[in-house]
């Protein structure tokens, strides 16, 4: 038994066999304007399970919103989790290269949407990680040096 969970709302997205099937019949774009909440509504109960029963968590999401600060501080203040945080940092432009290149649909205006919210609170998060790494991937480090 493995005691690490990953918590994925896109992987929870994709493993749901109706999202699936309306990906197939109606299209990418509206497949996901119909099970993004629900997916994320069973990510959330995904991850509030997992620490229930107390298994070592990786959370992969943007970052991008305020409320995980103030859920993340109460683990850290009841002394439930030791926190690492892992930034990927990339430029809209290849966010939305890579985006293009997904079966999954993402709305455009996710991206600078989410990177404005990213940059707010990337010092709350900083703050609050025990450990904190910051990477630049390998299509990111090609198109800086391009």
């Amino acid at each position: 038994k493995t005691d690490i969970v990953v918590v994925s709302f896109d992987d929870v997205m994709e493993s749901i066999p109706h999202y699936q099937q309306d990906k197939k019949n109606l299209g990418a774009e509206e497949a996901f304007g119909k099970w993004e909440i629900c997916a994320r509504e069973i990510g959330y109960e995904l991850l509030f399970q997992a620490i229930a029963n107390n298994y070592n968590v990786i959370f992969d999401n943007t970052g991008s919103r305020p409320d995980h600060v103030d859920f993340l501080t109460a683990l850290k203040q009841q002394r439930i989790y030791t926190l690492r945080f892992l930034y990927f940092p990339i430029s809209e432009e290849l966010a939305m290269a890579r985006a293009a290149k997904r079966e999954r649909y993402l709305p455009p205006h996710y991206i600078p949407e989410r990177r404005k919210k990213i940059e707010a609170l990337l010092p709350s998060f900083k703050a609050l990680a025990d450990e904190y790494d910051e990477y630049i991937s390998a299509d990111q480090l090609m198109a800086v040096t391009a």
